[in-house]
């Protein structure tokens, strides 16, 4: 057997994040923001259906939940 070396893999110029770039954790937390904003607009909305209330004051109270077990 004739072994060959590969010709792609490893690093490469201009690859990767460009520097300054948004990092992946705050984007996501600029997303979970709106997320959560948007939970609490449905909540708050007396025109809104009572289950659309319900599940959104739900998954507002896990997010608390989730966020007082970080801290």
């Amino acid at each position: 057997m004739t072994e060959t070396k590969a010709t792609h893999g490893g690093p490469r110029s201009g690859a990767g994040r460009p520097i300054g770039s948004v990092s992946i954790r705050e984007n996501a937390a600029q997303k979970a923001r709106i997320a959560l904003d948007a939970l609490a607009q449905v909540a708050a909305d007396a025109q809104a259906p009572a289950e659309a209330r319900v599940h959104a004051a739900q998954a507002l109270l896990d997010a608390a939940r989730a966020s007082a077990k970080e801290a």
